[in-house]
C-alpha cells in the first residue's frame, strides 16, 4: 500500500523548440523541493497533482488546468517571451510491489484530450528504450473512480488501496474519492 514517485518530466513544445524539466526524485521517505523563487517549485508540485488527475484538490474548474501560465500559455526565455503550443506532464512511479508505471497527461494539446491519461507499463522516463504496453484511462468524467477505464479506479488498484464506500447526496454509494485522501500527503 505505497506509492513512490521516481521521476517527473514536464515537456513544453513551442515554435522555438522543446523546453521543460526532468526532476528525478530520490527514494527517501520525505521529499522536499527547494529552489530559488520563480524557479518552478509550484509548477512541479501542481504538475504531479495534475498528472494523477487530482486537480480537484486545487480547483473545481473543469475548463483550465490549475497550473502555472508557463506550461499553459507563455514563459520567459532570456529576453524573449515564448508562446506554448503544446505541453504535457509525465510521472514515473512505483508501487509497494515494485511495479513501475509511467503516466502521461496532456496539459495543452491540439490533438489529445486532456481528460485522458496514458499509462505505460514500465519506467518510460528512466528506461525509454524498452517497449512498454500502454493503456488510456479517463479522468474528470463521471465514473473515473468506479469504472474499469477510470484512472482513479486504476490508481487505487495500483496502490492496492481498498477504498471505503461513502454515500452520495442522492443516496447512492461510491468509493471515497482520491481527491479526499491525497491532500494529506502533500
Amino acid at each position: 500500500m505505497s506509492l513512490r514517485l521516481r521521476q517527473l518530466e514536464i515537456r513544453i513544445r513551442t515554435m522555438r523548440g522543446t523546453f521543460g524539466v526532468r526532476l528525478p526524485i530520490k527514494p527517501q521517505g520525505l521529499v522536499v523541493v527547494r529552489a530559488n523563487n520563480t524557479s518552478g517549485k509550484s509548477t512541479c508540485v501542481q504538475s504531479i497533482i495534475y498528472a494523477l488527475g487530482l486537480e480537484a484538490m486545487l480547483t473545481v474548474s473543469q475548463q483550465t488546468p490549475p497550473l502555472q501560465y508557463a506550461v499553459l500559455e507563455r514563459f520567459q526565455y532570456g529576453d524573449e517571451e515564448v508562446q506554448v503550443d503544446e505541453s504535457e506532464v509525465l510521472l514515473e512511479m512505483e508501487n509497494g510491489l515494485g511495479e513501475i508505471v509511467t503516466v502521461q497527461r496532456p496539459i495543452v494539446s491540439n490533438t489529445k484530450k486532456t481528460n485522458l491519461i496514458t499509462v505505460w507499463s514500465g519506467p518510460l522516463l528512466t528506461n525509454p528504450t524498452a517497449g512498454y504496453e500502454k493503456q488510456d484511462y479517463f479522468v474528470r468524467i463521471e465514473g473515473a473512480a468506479q469504472r474499469p477505464r477510470g484512472f482513479h479506479t486504476f490508481l487505487a488498484k495500483y496502490i492496492n488501496w481498498n477504498l471505503p464506500t461513502v454515500s452520495r447526496f442522492d443516496g447512492s454509494q461510491a468509493p471515497l474519492y482520491l481527491e479526499c485522501i491525497f491532500p494529506l500527503f502533500m
